[in-house]
């Protein structure tokens, strides 16, 4: 079973848009996959981030990124854990993680998937 802490809850509006993002050890390109989705005609009302258990400077990109700001989407920001016994997977997998972004947008009017690059 996948062990995941929310960081926080934000209510979306009845008419919405989300952006779920999956990233592991994704730091690099984090920041430039930012500016692109908050330059879009239409800026998300939030970005759901899963994190699969970064290992690389990710998290704290993440903490900058989400950082209250008048111009921005709200960004909230799921953590993972590693699995205990299962040796095929330490971590929940690409689609597990959209799964679990797609629990905290299920009631935005659009919905996009963004990959960390």
């Amino acid at each position: 079973m996948v062990n995941i802490r929310l960081r926080e809850r934000v209510c979306l509006r009845s008419e919405s848009i989300a952006v779920v993002m999956p990233v592991r050890d994704g730091g690099r390109y984090l920041s430039e996959q930012f500016a692109s989705i908050a330059g879009q005609t239409l800026v998300p009302d939030l970005i759901v981030i899963v994190d699969d258990g970064s290992t690389d400077d990710t998290p704290q990109i993440l903490e900058e990124l989400r950082r209250p700001s008048d111009h921005g989407p709200n960004i909230l920001i799921v953590r993972s854990t590693p699995r205990a016994n299962d040796e095929r997977a330490t971590y929940t997998r690409v689609a597990d993680a959209v799964q679990r972004g797609l629990q905290d947008v299920a009631k935005a009017t659009l919905i996009a998937f963004a990959d960390q690059d």
